[in-house]
């Protein structure tokens, strides 16, 4: 399978990184605080996520995070060089990452066609956000903010409302940067042990829950 691409540059923002969480320091010398940092202030996710850790216990849930984390990312490397037509070296990889990889494989050769930007910077001087996307391109003929999860365990809609609600963010910071907008948000998870769950939504669907969120931000800074 080979992708189209129609590349648009963005700049490499500094981060920070606090105990609040990350932030990104704009082209205006401005911190933002990451989408990531601003929906993690979402006082019942911060319950159910004390919660959790209360019950696997701190360090065990320090592990799980650390291990994820990287699971992540070498799924994100090997999706980079992928879309970007580079060829796979199997056998360089961990027998994890080449099975999460071959989950959305199909996926990918299904639906993306044209890629426009990877793992790019974005940022808001609107609505005062930055962070960096996964995936920008074309699914199924329509320009989309594609999210790339691992998972040990198959997840609904509801709990996956802040993913729609950073790809939503993203797609606005997009907007704004190059003045293109994004009607149509992808997240693409790579279930450990079961198939692959793709959903596809209507940007504007989330507008106003993700406006909500960032003017809560805002009025508490």
């Amino acid at each position: 399978m080979k992708f189209d691409h129609e590349l648009i540059p963005f700049p490499n923002l500094e981060t920070i990184q606090k105990e609040t969480g990350r932030y990104y320091v704009g082209l205006n010398k401005r911190v933002y605080p990451s989408v990531t940092t601003i929906l993690g202030r979402d006082e019942e996710k911060k319950e159910s996520l004390q919660g959790w850790k209360n019950f696997v216990g701190e360090e065990n849930a320090k592990h799980i995070a650390s291990v994820a984390a990287s699971r992540g990312s070498y799924l994100h490397k090997i999706v980079e060089d992928y879309v970007m037509n580079k060829e796979i070296d199997y056998r360089r990889l961990m027998p994890l990452t080449v099975e999460l990889f071959r989950k959305i494989k199909k996926n990918l050769d299904e639906s993306l066609t044209r890629v426009t930007a990877i793992e790019a910077c974005l940022f808001s001087n609107k609505y005062r956000f930055a962070g960096r996307t996964d995936l920008i391109g074309y699914w199924n003929g329509i320009l989309s903010i594609i999210d790339l999860k691992t998972s040990t365990k198959v997840k609904t809609e509801e709990d996956i409302l802040s993913y729609f609600l950073q790809c939503t963010a993203y797609a606005h910071a997009f907007h704004e940067m190059v003045d293109i907008e994004v009607p149509q948000i992808v997240v693409l998870i790579a279930n450990q042990d079961d198939p692959p769950s793709c959903f596809v939504k209507q940007r504007k669907d989330y507008d106003s829950r993700l406006f909500e969120f960032l003017e809560k931000y805002n009025d508490g800074e």
